[in-house]
């Protein structure tokens, strides 16, 4: 068999190898490949600085000191991933964000108070069109439950929150996460701590800190 029919063969035989497609392989030449697009980039975590004002305290075991009094400022900054997916169990109308702040990515300042130390978990939920007694709804809300703070030594049951509340229910279109709210958006904004009060007959959610949400920016 001279040389050019040998050539012949292997070319038709690396043809029938590669099923055909992406041409001819000559020996020596390395057989074309399907490029490959590459993976989007996941979005980057969004830092995000609450600001407000308090306008009722609620302490009557006296756990404050004199720096949180009505018209102290309040902040929280917490770190959010825009990707976060919601949990399975969420309704139609409202949905549940478990990842989308970890327990170390929030925190809560007042006077001399900070609070951040190992809250349990936060979740943000989204509710668009919810129902109650005054008709439809759009709420946008944060809890983390018992952050520690080491001014006031022991826990005290308390949870960190932000909550975002329309009573038009035009603010959000859908219950997908909205990692920065805009302001303007909601009738009501407020940020604050809150007490889990338990007695013999009920266990009650009571403010502790409470104010009213002046701003809502990203921060680098």
């Amino acid at each position: 068999m001279n040389r050019r029919r040998c050539l012949a063969r292997i070319a038709i035989a690396s043809f029938l190898m590669l099923g055909g497609a992406g041409g001819t392989a000559l020996p020596g030449e390395e057989p074309s490949r399907p490029s490959l697009s590459p993976s989007p980039p996941k979005p980057s975590p969004v830092s995000v600085e609450v600001l407000g004002t308090v306008d009722a305290v609620n302490d009557p075991a006296g756990l404050l000191d004199e720096s949180v009094v009505v018209g102290s400022d309040i902040s929280v900054l917490y770190e959010i991933r825009p990707d976060a997916s919601p949990d399975p169990a969420s309704q139609p109308n409202m949905a549940d964000y478990l990842g989308a702040i970890r327990p170390g990515d929030i925190q809560l300042k007042v006077g001399r108070y900070s609070f951040r130390e190992h809250p349990e978990r936060v979740q943000v939920t989204m509710v668009d069109g919810g129902t109650n007694a005054e008709g439809l709804f759009d709420g946008w809300y944060v809890y983390a439950p018992n952050p520690g703070t080491r001014l006031l030594g022991a826990r005290h049951d308390l949870t960190i929150f932000l909550s975002l509340f329309d009573g038009t229910a035009q603010a959000l279109g859908s219950t997908a996460l909205v990692p920065v709210p805009s302001l303007e958006a909601w009738s009501e904004a407020r940020i604050g701590v809150s007490r889990t009060v338990t007695t013999a007959s009920a266990t009650r959610e009571e403010q502790f800190i409470a104010g009213k949400i002046t701003s809502i920016r990203v921060v680098h």
